[in-house]
């Protein structure tokens, strides 16, 4: 388990606010990988702060894999890196995925 101060310092250390979004995701949900790379915007409810798992194989090869879908409740923090993310980075790429690569691709777990 990470402290809080670890937390801090890897969260310092992202370059790209997409990396910190993404980070934060991890931490705050506990989610694994292939969920948070699966996430699309569709399971993001940012005001009921919370982010919706679907069992899915995606197409960047992420799965999601829970038994049924679950819904998570997220911090007021990471609705706010969300908001970010999505109006400084994200901007007005087109893609159903919350997290994608720098040519708009979706982001693949290797």
């Amino acid at each position: 388990m990470l402290t809080v101060a670890e937390v801090q310092t890897i969260l310092e250390a992202c370059d790209h606010l997409r990396d910190r979004f993404l980070f934060a995701v991890l931490f705050d949900t506990r989610m694994r990988i292939g969920e948070a790379l699966g996430l699309r915007h569709e399971d993001v409810a940012a005001p009921e702060s919370q982010i919706t798992v679907q069992r899915r194989v995606n197409d960047n090869g992420a799965r999601s894999k829970p038994r049924s879908p679950r819904t998570v409740p997220v911090s007021a923090e990471l609705v706010w890196l969300c908001a970010d993310y999505l109006h400084s980075e994200y901007g007005d790429l087109d893609s159903d995925y919350v997290f994608v690569n720098l040519w708009a691709d979706r982001m693949a777990t290797r």
